[in-house]
């Protein structure tokens, strides 16, 4: 076999970047940040930021005054989410590489930037970023870093996966177990919430006593962590596309591992977004509280 190597020019590359510009077409899409006021996707399209903007209709609890959230409320919340999408950034193909504590510098100086605060409850500490977790996104761990121990290059990243209990169908609601069964003994999305809800609750009345600010920071930087768990189970499952084929709709494809499930089923990750986000919502709330 003969094999040539070649090198391309900018002159060679601008076209090909220019056709792929002309002819990309709309994506769905469900990451960091906020859709524009002045976006004609706002209200139809989704991101983690948007739904803590919904927190300025709401009041406070009466242990956290009975105010309406500020503007600065609202950062402090989307600030927890937010370091979950960045804490992505360590992981085993980053750690190999490059040391936890240099990403997690790199992370603080772009959370300035996002922020525009340098105050101690935006500080992007060890603690509060910690690293990639599967559960904190209800992400499919099958194959995680290639069945290897991630624990390796970092002790705050899972181990192996335990196939057997962790991907399999829970028949009592129809979720891979790494959802939503708290009983099998393993890490699992609704045990992540339901722990983050608790402590957020926790400091709240902490903070009726104490009137403590840090303790009100730390209480809305949880509040966005576990929302951002929540969000993630629309974007990150195949529910919704499995309750709009339960509403009627034909012209949907959803994704589902080979297996057949009713509404409640939620298989894989799924590549798609519907923007009918409170059904899922709702649904796997109901898993959590309950």
């Amino acid at each position: 076999m003969v094999t040539m190597a070649f090198r391309l020019s900018y002159s060679d590359t601008l076209p090909v970047v220019l056709l792929l510009v002309l002819f990309a077409t709309r994506a769905h899409a469900f990451g960091a940040g906020n859709i524009g006021s002045n976006a004609k996707i706002e209200g139809t399209n989704f991101r983690h930021g948007d739904i803590e903007d919904t927190l300025l209709t709401l009041l406070t609890a009466r242990a956290m005054g009975g105010k309406k959230f500020s503007k600065l409320d609202v950062k402090r919340v989307y600030f927890g989410n937010w370091l979950r999408d960045y804490s992505q950034a360590i992981d085993v193909g980053t750690v190999k590489y490059v040391s936890a504590e240099a990403i997690r510098i790199l992370l603080w100086v772009l959370g300035f930037m996002s922020f525009g605060y340098g105050t101690g409850e935006f500080e992007v500490t060890t603690e509060r970023l910690g690293c990639y977790r599967p559960e904190e996104h209800i992400d499919n761990p099958k194959d995680y870093a290639d069945n290897l121990d991630a624990t390796q290059y970092d002790r705050r990243l899972r181990g192996p996966v335990d196939e057997r209990r962790e991907l399999a169908i829970d028949t009592r609601n129809g979720l891979k177990t790494y959802i939503a069964s708290e009983d099998r003994g393993i890490t699992t999305s609704a045990g992540h919430v339901r722990k983050l809800l608790g402590r957020c609750i926790d400091l709240g009345r902490r903070y009726k006593q104490t009137k403590d600010d840090k303790d009100y920071f730390e209480a809305l930087r949880l509040l966005g962590t576990a929302t951002h768990c929540l969000e993630d189970y629309s974007a990150h499952s195949n529910y919704v596309e499995l309750a709009l084929i339960e509403l009627g709709e034909r012209d949907v494809f959803p994704l589902d591992d080979g297996l057949k499930f009713k509404s409640k089923a939620c298989a894989i990750r799924s590549f798609q977004l519907s923007p009918e986000l409170s059904a899922a919502l709702t649904f796997f709330t109901a898993c959590v509280v309950n």
